[in-house]
């Protein structure tokens, strides 16, 4: 079951392509998800605060890479408290992400990571992007599973 969350914070976004593209309202067929801007500085932040009880329990968190536009790495931290900026926060770990030079960046990847834990805030740190002919500005993509 997916659990309701909204984007609560983000330190930078592509206009074409905001932070509210992963909302879940806006999980419509033609949803293109969250894009850094062009040549930022990373990492770039991405919040999200889970709806719901004070602190939703969290079986596992999925995130969907675009198939150029894709981070080196995420970290993923989780909080509390009575809103994003002043809740405290505890590092989980990272994901790493793969180039997609094998696919001929025609594949998307997905990651799943198992949490089991309860929090009310998630915090992404996504990290350089991969660099290959097709990431033109130095960007990237996560997009919401359907």
């Amino acid at each position: 079951m997916e659990l309701p969350f909204r984007v609560c914070f983000c330190s930078g976004e592509d206009l074409d392509y905001p932070s509210s593209e992963l909302n879940p309202e806006n999980n419509a067929v033609g949803a293109r998800g969250w894009q850094t801007p062009r040549y930022c500085q990373y990492p770039m932040e991405l919040g999200l605060e889970l709806v719901g009880p004070a602190a939703p329990h969290i079986q596992q968190m999925k995130l969907l890479s675009h198939q150029s536009k894709i981070a080196s790495r995420v970290e993923i931290f989780v909080g509390d408290g009575p809103d994003y900026h002043s809740a405290a926060f505890n590092r989980l770990g990272y994901m790493s992400l793969d180039a997609n030079e094998r696919s001929r960046y025609q594949a998307r990847e997905l990651k799943t990571v198992y949490l089991n834990l309860s929090a009310r805030f998630v915090r992404l740190l996504v990290h350089q992007c991969h660099l290959n002919k097709y990431n033109l500005f130095n960007q990237v993509t996560l997009t919401r599973t359907r």
